[in-house]
């Protein structure tokens, strides 16, 4: 918990140490739980510290374990960081389809306003890069909202 308010508070340094303690109790007691909950923060504090090989590692043993299954959360933070790490990589569409992942299980499982932080911020940033990547027309041309939503199902 001393982590997770760490980083809430802005102190990377001490919320990675917080982390590493609590990995290192959960290894003696053997408790699953706390151990992917520690990984999840570490991931957390790398990936805003652009130790992009390390937080993507520690997320994905995090999505191979059976905890994410038991644990909502273990399964939509992970995706949220490999998300950003996508993103600051400029992998756009990868990185929107991880943000869109993340959301959809907050969203499932009532996270959505507690957690979901950097899902929030990237994913609109994201689509907006890919757009740009892709060619959409700029304000001024011919696009619009309207137009482009026309073609949607029941748009």
């Amino acid at each position: 918990m001393r982590g997770w308010a760490g980083l809430l508070l802005g102190r990377a340094g001490q919320a990675k140490e917080d982390f590493a303690r609590a990995d290192a109790l959960a290894a003696e007691l053997d408790v699953t739980w706390l151990r992917e909950d520690a990984a999840c923060g570490r991931s957390l504090v790398e990936l805003l510290h652009r130790e992009l090989e390390t937080a993507v590692r520690a997320a994905r043993g995090v999505l191979s374990s059976d905890t994410r299954l038991a644990l909502p959360v273990f399964e939509a933070l992970p995706n949220e960081i490999l998300g950003a790490e996508a993103f600051l990589l400029g992998r756009f569409r990868e990185a929107v389809s991880y943000f869109e992942r993340a959301r959809t299980h907050y969203a499932a499982h009532h996270l959505n306003r507690a957690w979901g932080t950097l899902a929030k911020l990237f994913h609109s940033e994201a689509l907006l890069c890919l757009a740009d990547e892709e060619g959409a027309p700029r304000r001024g041309s011919s696009w619009s909202i309207s137009a482009a939503t026309s073609a949607w199902p029941g748009g």
